[in-house]
């Protein structure tokens, strides 16, 4: 298996590469899986739900089910683990990183320790692409879409986020 994961602020082109790029990958023969986080599992439903709504979710909630979502999503690609198959996530264990580690305030290191127990050895990202657009495009995309708890958030807020992926190799590997 090989794994690329896309990462950025909600806004920032995730989806739309993720599309384009298992769209490439197919018509040159490629077998490609597409998968999100969080996962298409009940527990990812319900966050997506829960996300949707006017209150947040203490940090430490959320990171639980995200967590949740993700231990489901490593149990289905264990299957494709010893295959040719390339796996494009939209999201993972680093938006936990950003949004609950930094963001919300639980911590950089302590998010990462928990997420280890998540993280199966064979999950290693082949490659990371964090998606970059300029926060005027971001604002705008985010006012046109239905908003999730994390596309709602003041322009301060999203400074702070963007801030924070902006630092994201650095971070990465400390």
């Amino acid at each position: 298996m090989k794994l690329i994961i896309l990462e950025g602020v909600d806004g920032g082109g995730k989806s739309t590469l993720q599309k384009n790029l298992a769209r490439t990958l197919r018509e040159q023969g490629r077998d490609v899986i597409e998968v999100r986080e969080p996962w298409d599992d009940p527990i990812g439903s319900h966050l997506r739900e829960l996300l949707m709504r006017e209150e947040k979710l203490s940090p430490l909630g959320e990171l639980a089910l995200f967590l949740g979502s993700r231990g489901e999503l490593m149990s289905y690609l264990e299957r494709y683990k010893d295959s040719d198959v390339i796996v494009i996530s939209d999201r993972s264990y680093i938006s936990n990183l950003v949004y609950q580690g930094l963001y919300r305030g639980i911590g950089w290191e302590k998010v990462r320790e928990i997420n280890r127990l998540f993280i199966p050895p064979w999950y290693n990202p082949d490659l990371v692409i964090v998606t970059y657009a300029p926060l005027e495009v971001i604002r705008k995309r985010l006012e046109e879409k239905r908003k999730s708890y994390f596309e709602r958030i003041s322009p301060e807020e999203l400074q702070v986020i963007y801030n924070a992926y902006l630092k994201l190799p650095e971070l990465l590997r400390s």
